[in-house]
């Protein structure tokens, strides 16, 4: 069982099903694997904790952020080749689904934890909800 927390602005969207996905920094930690059930948070570590969902892990996808730039490297499911996501339409959506008001809101976000080439390593991790 793989727990991720979730700051307040996006707590609502997770526990409603209208977000379906995040994103998050590569680390030490392995990313889960398709089927993986999931547990999600907002205020874990507080006295406020509340869980928001029991989910089951769909996708996961290797994801590169270059928010200077403004695109989104997304590897595909063969584990080899990339596709960049650069259409105004596209990079709405994924700002959208992951739920921002808007690609700038999406990328100043991500700004923050990039590396020296200005560039966010991650995973794209999509869930339903377990039946």
């Amino acid at each position: 069982m793989v727990a991720y927390n979730f700051q307040k602005q996006f707590a609502d969207d997770v526990e409603s099903g209208k977000k379906t996905q995040t994103i998050r920094k590569a680390g030490k930690r392995n990313p889960p694997k398709v089927g993986d059930a999931l547990q999600l948070y907002t205020g874990m570590r507080t006295k406020s904790c509340r869980k928001l969902a029991d989910v089951i892990c769909t996708d996961i996808r290797v994801i590169k952020i270059v928010p200077k730039f403004g695109e989104v490297l997304l590897r595909l499911a063969d584990g080899i080749n990339w596709v960049i996501i650069d259409s105004k339409h596209n990079l709405h959506q994924l700002a959208l689904d992951d739920g921002f008001n808007s690609e700038e809101e999406f990328f100043a976000y991500f700004e923050k934890d990039t590396d020296e080439n200005d560039m966010f390593h991650g995973h794209l991790i999509k869930w339903e909800p377990t039946k």
